[in-house]
């Protein structure tokens, strides 16, 4: 029916034309205030188990556009964000890191 109510070949314009139709802008990103407040939140709960849904929440977006824009704004997935801050942060651990070695030697079980 939306065919009847466009002008005689303007359907064939927009097909056939060259010219390209102006798009809409392309979300960049997340703002940096809100990209500030959704990394402060990870690193304040790198230890617990987050959900995409939980930083969303953080942002006010749902899952699926806070990981399209957190993306566009970081370059890495949020969850890939998170485990590169897990890998690089101190371990939080009081205990030392006891090397693979000492670690076998430790954890063998004696008869």
């Amino acid at each position: 029916m939306w065919i009847l109510s466009q002008p005689p070949g303007h359907h064939l314009l927009r097909q056939h034309s060259s010219a390209k139709q102006p798009s809409l802008p392309r979300a960049v990103g997340l703002d940096r205030t809100t990209l500030k407040r959704v990394s402060t939140y990870i690193e304040e709960h790198l230890a617990e188990d987050l959900a995409l849904a939980e930083l969303a929440a953080v942002t006010s977006l749902s899952p699926y556009h806070f990981a399209r824009l957190f993306k566009a704004s970081t370059g890495v997935s949020p969850h890939q964000y998170v485990i590169q801050r897990r890998m690089s942060a101190p371990n939080s651990s009081s205990s030392p890191r006891i090397g693979p070695r000492r670690h076998r030697a430790h954890c063998r079980v004696r008869a």
